[in-house]
């Protein structure tokens, strides 16, 4: 099983300083050219309802883009993990909150909540809540081509993409005859 080396550089130095202590070496160096290269991540999210798209760069060090990708997919489900327990606590915590205003919850009404979590619907929407906190597109490779990506929401494409679709259509039909010109 995993376990966290700290967010520090100073834990990282620590855990690895534990590791080396128990005879263990860096993977690294058990292929024939141990190199390392960095790639760049670009995660965005459209929110169409907001009208906003959020984009977040992020680099990584590895041997090759599917350890990259890995590494990458894995931080969004942690992520999502997380939003998915915070969701339902709050969600706890906001009924039990307004229900009694700081008194006493008798059991009953914990237990009816904890019941309510395990609604079909309320499966559904927590699924949502996961897909909803991964990003809609995940580009991997080349920090200064990934740094340099532009994506719009639907309505700022709308548009751009109707006038794209009009001057193709104009083009692949423009040899083709008129029933009108008859």
């Amino acid at each position: 099983m995993g376990k966290s080396f700290g967010k520090s550089p100073e834990e990282r130095q620590e855990y690895l300083k534990e590791l080396q202590d128990m005879g263990l070496q860096d993977m690294r160096y058990y292929f024939p050219n141990p190199m390392q290269t960095y790639f760049g991540f670009g995660a965005t999210t459209v929110d169409n309802e907001k009208e906003t798209v959020e984009t977040n760069k992020v680099y990584i060090e590895a041997m090759n883009p599917v350890i990259a990708i890995a590494t990458f997919w894995e931080s969004f489900w942690q992520q999502a993990l997380v939003n998915v327990i915070e969701t339902y606590c709050s969600t706890i915590e906001q009924a039990l909150q307004e229900k009694y205003s700081g008194n006493d919850i008798p059991m009953e009404d914990i237990v009816n909540l904890l019941n309510l979590l395990k609604d079909e619907d309320t499966y559904k929407k927590a699924i949502q809540t996961v897909y909803s906190s991964v990003p809609d597109i995940m580009s991997i490779g080349s920090p200064y081509i990934v740094n340099n990506a532009v994506v719009k929401s639907e309505k700022e494409m709308s548009a751009e993409f109707k006038q794209t679709v009009d001057d193709l259509l104009a083009d692949v039909f423009k040899d083709v005859p008129n029933n009108e010109e008859e």
